[in-house]
């Protein structure tokens, strides 16, 4: 779920703007009408809060494609951002950011302007999204108060006690062995992804097996996503169990083969990313439709505009060691031999 959710930024908005500027359904001769796409995620453990605004575009005949590299088309020249304190009515205005540099591509990538704040949000209150537009005085925002997700509480690994990552493959009394990780839930929370960030290292041999040279790798393991809370409320107990086939059979899939490298693995994160039913339903409503029959739904939380104001929680625990018995094992397990674990 959340691999093309929770990381994405921009791309959902490009990819909305863009199926909606260039729909056959639009009028090419009515007038000319900007409308807010909006998305952003808010969450309390990271210190900066980021919200992008751009605009679909109908400017009457002419090719969309060229429409889209005009930088003037993308974004509004004259808004007001503001995040609202619904139990106080305080407001945080967002400041204008130009930055963070966009790859070239589709659209415009001249300018990629995003609003931020760095002021720290009440984990206990809702947040309402209120955007402006200067010129014309019309306004966009979400339909209903947005409670920010809370944190997880990570039960294996704990955060004082990092137990050693080791799966052996046979089985102790009758019973698969197993790395187990497990957390409660957060509050607000509607469902949640569990991924591992494998480092590891590449040491590149000469003819005689002599080390020249070493590079550190990472390598995302996305273990299990779309996992449902039991409620809202949080504090219920999951958990997953690893196999030792399992975690094999990603690091075939994914690591390239090479004779003249020998490999040593370290450690790994662990991260729990959990998100709003809002966010939940937008990624499912929006993902890509394969089958025969197109789907037309488009979800959307905005009022008088396009995309998703919401809240989402991502929450890590890193540097769990491999144990020296698992470096071992992976060394000479026999379906990683060409991977050169050592």
């Amino acid at each position: 779920m959340f691999k093309h959710s929770l990381w994405a930024t921009g791309t959902t908005v490009l990819l909305i703007l863009f199926s909606i500027s260039c729909s056959t359904k639009l009028d090419i001769n009515a007038p000319y009408k900007a409308t807010a796409v909006v998305y952003g995620l808010l969450d309390i453990n990271q210190p900066r809060q980021y919200i992008r605004i751009m605009k679909t575009f109908q400017n009457g005949s002419g090719n969309a494609y060229d429409y889209a590299k005009i930088t003037d088309s993308l974004y509004f020249k004259n808004i007001t951002v503001k995040l609202i304190n619904v139990a106080n009515g305080s407001e945080i205005i967002l400041k204008k950011d130009n930055s963070i540099p966009m790859k070239p591509g589709t659209f415009a990538s001249d300018s990629n302007f995003i609003y931020y704040t760095d002021v720290l949000l009440d984990k206990y209150a809702a947040y309402n999204l209120l955007v402006t537009d200067n010129d014309t005085k019309e306004t966009f925002q979400n339909e209903s108060p947005v409670s920010l997700v809370d944190s997880i509480t990570w039960k294996n690994p704990s955060r004082s006690l990092l137990l050693p990552f080791e799966v052996k493959s046979q089985s102790l009394n009758g019973q698969d062995q197993y790395y187990p990780v497990s957390w409660k839930t957060a509050a607000y929370a509607y469902a949640c992804d569990l991924m591992a960030r494998i480092h590891y290292t590449d040491y590149t041999l000469n003819p005689q097996g002599q080390i020249i040279d070493s590079v550190q790798q990472v390598l995302d393991w996305p273990i299990e996503p779309d996992i449902p809370t039991p409620n809202r409320s949080g504090g219920d107990a999951l958990s997953r169990n690893i196999k030792q086939s399992e975690f094999f059979n990603f690091l075939l899939a994914n690591i390239p083969l090479k004779s003249n490298v020998k490999r040593r693995a370290y450690s790994l994160d662990f991260r729990v990313s959990s998100a709003s039913e809002e966010l939940y339903t937008y990624v499912k409503l929006n993902a890509p439709s394969f089958g025969v029959v197109q789907k037309n739904v488009t979800y959307t939380n905005i009022k008088n505009g396009l995309g998703i104001f919401s809240s989402r929680n991502m929450n890590e625990i890193k540097g769990i060691p491999f144990s020296t018995n698992m470096q071992n094992i992976m060394a000479n397990a026999t379906p990683l031999k060409a991977l050169n674990f050592f």
